[in-house]
């Protein structure tokens, strides 16, 4: 009887496998988990006439293709377009508006459905799905806000909640530091621009493992400058529950050594990208250390889909548990597998990297704080 109740019990698992219903999500801005279908979009006339979209993302990296259907528009206020050539895994609908809102505020709705092709074979994709999109278009756009804090850091408030996308040209390329509405940024920021993104991208997970292949205990994961972290698992695989904003994302990698390494990855569906990473940090400073102050460093690289990232490094001083600051200022260097060593910045959150194409062998960075020296190294492929 054990037997087959056993053999019972795995052909209704093998039912349920090969009959699995595989599902898109239909996601914006204001409805990144596609379960807040009241929440509307917003747009702020001029400014974002057509600054946003809508995607009919896979749910759990789910690899259907699917067709999209919109139907005709019911108001002059706003238009819509499918981006994507079809059928596809993940598509992108252009939201348009296509004037200034009656009496400063002004609703509508764009409606269509989804539709699953069957391919690829095997894999349960039959899925249908209607969906209405609600829209709400303002021209009273609210405003930034600055506020210095201290000599070293500034407040800044978006207005309402965004990706904050920061570049050192008025024309980009942008980048993406953080998610929010809130944020605190050094001084340094101000001699670049900032603009506002509500562009919702895909998930992202990946493994951050040191040199060797082992997790990193106590690792973090985050956006720049705050969003929701990844979580991670005893092997070094992370993965975040939110969606990421598209474009190109900067992470920071931070350990409990006190070691700070700022990595990007650019994000358009699903992005799976793999890091390695080696951090040091001189944990017990010797009596001797009359500045009380040790000093730390970081290096690693990336691989996505389409080759390796830049090779990115930091380093700088980690300040005291206890007792007065004193640091000398921290000298950090990098050496490449040829040619000369140059010095970089000290200090965290910053995007300092190879470029693309990093060369291949290995890779050391190198920080000294009173007389204490402390290196990490990463070979590239």
């Amino acid at each position: 009887m054990r037997n087959v109740v056993r053999i019972f019990f795995l052909l209704f698992a093998g039912l349920l496998l090969v009959g699995k219903l595989q599902a898109h999500d239909v996601v914006w801005w204001e409805n990144q988990s596609g379960a807040d279908t009241n929440n509307p979009m917003v747009f702020y006339y001029p400014q974002e006439a057509y600054d946003d979209d809508v995607g009919v993302d896979p749910e759990d990296y789910e690899p259907c293709l699917v067709d999209v259907y919109l139907d005709p528009p019911t108001s002059t206020l706003v238009d819509a377009a499918v981006l994507t050539d079809l059928p596809a895994n993940s598509v992108d609908i252009l939201v348009l508006i296509l004037r200034a809102p009656s009496n400063h505020l002004e609703t509508a709705t764009i409606t269509g459905y989804w539709e699953a092709t069957g391919e690829p074979a095997d894999e349960g994709c039959d899925g249908y799905d209607e969906f209405s999109i609600p829209i709400v278009v303002s021209d009273q756009e609210p405003k930034w806000q600055i506020n210095l804090v201290t000599g070293e850091l500034i407040d800044l408030n978006t207005g309402y909640p965004c990706a904050l996308q920061y570049s050192d040209c008025p024309t980009g390329p942008w980048e993406i530091w953080g998610i929010g509405q809130k944020f605190r940024v050094p001084p340094e920021m101000t001699e670049g621009y900032f603009q506002r993104s509500k562009q919702t991208g895909g998930f992202v997970n990946g493994m951050i493992t040191d040199p060797f292949g082992n997790p990193i205990p106590g690792i973090g994961l985050d956006l720049l400058y705050g969003g929701s972290p990844a979580t991670f698992d005893s092997l070094g695989n992370f993965s975040f529950a939110s969606r990421q904003p598209k474009g190109m994302n900067v992470y920071k990698i931070t350990n409990p050594i006190g070691a700070s390494l700022s990595v990007a990855a650019k994000v358009t569906n699903n992005t799976v990208v793999n890091y390695v990473v080696a951090m040091a940090a001189v944990t017990n400073p010797p009596p001797t250390n009359v500045c009380n102050c040790t000093p730390w460093c970081a290096i690693g690289y990336g691989t996505l889909p389409g080759g390796l990232t830049p090779v990115y490094y930091s380093g700088g001083a980690n300040s005291p548990k206890s007792g007065a600051v004193g640091c000398d200022q921290p000298k950090v260097s990098v050496t490449p597998p040829s040619g000369k060593s140059f010095p970089i910045k000290s200090g965290s959150n910053r995007r300092q990297n190879s470029g693309p194409n990093p060369a291949a062998g290995t890779w050391t960075v190198t920080a000294t704080v009173c007389g204490q020296i402390k290196t990490a190294t990463v070979t590239v492929p």
